[in-house]
């Protein structure tokens, strides 16, 4: 349990520190790239954070290779079509979000 909430407070403190910034930033882009190799984070919560099109492309291309992602919150991002149409095709294959 002790290693949940250290792993809950660490996913808070890094979607804070993401939200901090004006527009997707090198720490988001380098997000997307970890999460192509995570085992342990399960839940990602990037609500309002300006992740944008751009964005939301990156994340779907670094989900297409996540089995362990249950829960993703890109609320209030601007994500457009593009970014959308991204996120349902990876979804279509990722069978753990």
């Amino acid at each position: 349990m002790a290693g949940r909430l250290r792993r809950r407070r660490r996913e808070a403190l890094l979607a804070r520190r993401v939200r901090e910034r004006d527009e997707w930033s090198a720490t988001a882009r380098q997000l997307a790239a970890a999460l192509q190799h995570s085992t342990s984070l399960t839940n990602l919560i990037l609500y309002s954070n300006k992740v944008g099109s751009q964005g939301a492309e990156q994340l779907a291309a670094a989900l297409q290779h996540n089995s362990t992602m249950t829960s993703l919150d890109l609320g209030y991002n601007n994500i457009g079509a593009r970014g959308t149409e991204r996120l349902a095709t990876t979804l279509e294959h990722n069978c753990s979000l």
